[in-house]
């Protein structure tokens, strides 16, 4: 058999058992103890990254370091209006999705992996919507669409886990 070295030669270590490595890597299992914990972390996480971007944003644009918007003002109006239906579809779709939690049942028992899923689509919804508004003002100065950052995020806090939760 061949070794493998390169050389293209019989080599009589290559009938050898190989050498594994030293120590064997097994993958950890997502930590599943904690659900309500986690979906509180990621919702501040999806939220807190849209509100940083747009304050970077209007930072920037206030003192001159991110270039003059060179796109016509429509196209922030266009962004304003999608990120304004994702909102209203999160409400009115998404957020129906996701049952409210039982008298007997724990917020960790709660979040089933069903429930994780939903939940975190409707935040990814209102995330986007921020987003929009957000490279709406960024790249045509439109007030309009930077006006949907606050929609987003305050709807987005009445949909918070612990809101859900009830």
């Amino acid at each position: 058999s061949w070794c493998g070295c390169g050389a293209g030669h019989h080599c009589p270590r290559a009938s050898q058992p190989a050498q594994g490595p030293r120590y064997q890597r097994t993958p950890m299992p997502p930590d599943t103890s904690a659900p309500a914990r986690l979906m509180r972390i990621l919702h501040a996480a999806l939220f807190t990254g849209v509100a940083t971007i747009a304050i970077v944003m209007i930072v920037t644009g206030m003192n001159g370091i991110r270039p003059a918007p060179t796109v016509p003002p429509m196209i922030g109006l266009i962004l304003a209006g999608v990120g304004a239906l994702l909102v209203v579809m999160a409400a009115a779709v998404a957020r129906p999705r996701i049952p409210t939690r039982g008298s007997t049942e724990s917020a960790d028992a709660y979040w089933t992996p069903a429930r994780r899923q939903s939940a975190l689509v409707l935040w990814a919804i209102l995330e986007a919507a921020g987003l929009l508004g957000v490279v709406g003002y960024a790249v045509s100065g439109s007030i309009a669409a930077l006006a949907l950052v606050p929609v987003a995020i305050i709807v987005g806090v009445f949909f918070r886990p612990g809101a859900l939760e009830v």
